[in-house]
C-alpha cells in the first residue's frame, strides 16, 4: 500500500545506497542521470512517501518544501523541477517530492496528502497540476496550510502561478484559421485539469469568432502524452474524407509529437 516503503527498501530495489536515494530526493546534482532516473521510477512505482518528520533544522523551524506532482514521468516535470531547484538552491530550504498519479484512488491521494501533513511540513507545498486532489488542497489552504498551485488554478482565492492557457490556445487556432483551415480538430488534455478546459475554451472562442461551429466529432480527449496524440489523430484520419480535419490543434507539444507520428503513418503532410 502507498507510503509503507522505506528509504532502505528503495535503495535495495535500485541497487544503490541510502545516501544516493537521499541525494535524489533532495535534488543534489552529483548523481548519475541513469541512476537518478531508475530511482525516481522505483519511487513512483512503489508510491514511496519519505518520512521527513525529523528533518527540521536546529531551532525547530522546518526548512522543507513539498512538491506535489502528478507523475515523475510527465515530460514537463523535469524542467519544472530544475527551475524550482535552482530557485531553492541558494536558500536554506530543501525540496521533497510527492507523486500522485491520476489512476490513484481518491483514498490513496488523500492518504499521501494526510501523511504529508503528518510530517509537519510547515514551510509549505507546491502543487503541480493537482487535478483530482484539488478539492482537498483547497480545504487545506483555507485551514491555513501554505500552498501554491502551479498551472492548474483551483479557485481565485488560492495562490496560483501559470500561463494564460485560453489566450495561448486562441492564438494557435487563429493562426490555423488564417492559413485557411476551417475543419480544425482539437485533442484535449484530461478533463480533470483546468488547463484542459481553458485550452478548449480558447479553441472554441477562435472558431466561433470566425462563424465556425465546433464539431463534436473533431474534439477528442488525450492524456497530454504522445501515445494518445497518435491514437486520437488516427481516429480522426479514419473519418470519412468529407468529415476529416485539415488541421489538428493538440493541447500539448507531447500529444502533437504523437499526431506527427500518425501523419507519417498515414502518408499525410
Amino acid at each position: 500500500m502507498a507510503g509503507k516503503r522505506t528509504i532502505e527498501d528503495i535503495a535495495r530495489l535500485a541497487g544503490v545506497s541510502k545516501t544516493t536515494v537521499s541525494r535524489v530526493l533532495n535534488h543534489k546534482p552529483d548523481v548519475d542521470p541513469a541512476t537518478r532516473e531508475r530511482i525516481l521510477r522505483i519511487i513512483e512505482e512503489q508510491s514511496f512517501v519519505p518520512n521527513i518528520a525529523a528533518s527540521g533544522l536546529a531551532g525547530g523551524r522546518n526548512r522543507l518544501i513539498g512538491m506535489l506532482i502528478p507523475s515523475l514521468t510527465w515530460p514537463l516535470i523535469p524542467d519544472l523541477l530544475r527551475g524550482i531547484a535552482e530557485a531553492v538552491e541558494d536558500t536554506p530550504y530543501e525540496l521533497v517530492l510527492y507523486s500522485i498519479k491520476d489512476e490513484d484512488l481518491e483514498r490513496d491521494r488523500s492518504e499521501v496528502i494526510n501523511r504529508l501533513l503528518a510530517t509537519q511540513l510547515t514551510a509549505g507545498l507546491l502543487a503541480v497540476f493537482p487535478g483530482p486532489a484539488s478539492e482537498q488542497l483547497t480545504r487545506l489552504y483555507k485551514q491555513g496550510f501554505p500552498i501554491v498551485i502551479i498551472d492548474d488554478q483551483i479557485e481565485q482565492t488560492t495562490p496560483w502561478v501559470g500561463t494564460d492557457n485560453t489566450a495561448g490556445a486562441y492564438t494557435a487556432v487563429r493562426h490555423l484559421i488564417k492559413l485557411g483551415h476551417r475543419r480544425i480538430a482539437h485533442i484535449q488534455g484530461p478533463p480533470e485539469y483546468l488547463a484542459s478546459h481553458d485550452r478548449y475554451n480558447g479553441y472554441r472562442q477562435a472558431l466561433l469568432e470566425e462563424g465556425i461551429i465546433p464539431d463534436p466529432d473533431l474534439v477528442l480527449v488525450g492524456d497530454f502524452l504522445p501515445p494518445t496524440g497518435r491514437a486520437c489523430a488516427s481516429t480522426l484520419f479514419e473519418l470519412p474524407l468529407e468529415k476529416r480535419p485539415t488541421a489538428i490543434f493538440a493541447a500539448t507539444d507531447q500529444m502533437a509529437y504523437g499526431v506527427l507520428t500518425a501523419v507519417e503513418e498515414y502518408g499525410l503532410s
